[in-house]
């Protein structure tokens, strides 16, 4: 009983950290914006450290949904899947299993344990927080100019 209380509290604390921390930086941004005060580097690294965080948490679930070593792993997730796993497809693309990017853990030609929404995903955040990188520096650039401590 007390065994699955703490499972019970470890998860809901996962998930409050996994879903709350992003979304408060999204409610803080949109708020920021509706209040026009998004011209400031505060607005940019709130940006950077969400689309980020979200990045990596993406990158993990995509990871996560495949196994990490050998035939016998990928044939049993595979198996759960009601896929046959393909070993002669496996060891053409061996490269592709070990790439960090793009993730893909496929069992067969057709079937990739990998969900389609992963690396578009991922490639999105990258663009978000290089764009509000680009932000911030701009700011930076334009306040180190103005020799003013606030953007005008």
């Amino acid at each position: 009983m007390m065994e699955d209380l703490a499972t019970l509290l470890f998860v809901t604390m996962r998930v409050l950290v996994a879903f709350a921390l992003p979304a408060i930086g999204v409610v803080l941004s949109v708020r920021d914006v509706m209040i026009q005060n998004w011209k400031r580097g505060v607005w940019f690294f709130r940006c950077v450290c969400v689309s980020a965080y979200l990045g990596v948490a993406f990158w993990i679930a995509g990871a996560s949904a495949r196994p990490s070593v050998g035939f016998e792993t990928y044939d049993a997730f595979c198996g759960r899947r009601g896929w046959l796993f393909d070993e002669l497809y496996y060891e053409t693309h061996r490269d592709d299993y070990a790439r960090l990017y793009p993730i893909t853990g496929k069992c067969n030609a057709y079937y990739d344990l990998v969900p389609a929404w992963v690396n578009p995903a991922i490639a999105a955040l990258i663009l978000m927080t290089l764009l509000c990188l680009a932000g911030m520096a701009w700011i930076i650039i334009r306040r180190c100019r103005s020799n003013s401590p606030f953007p005008t």
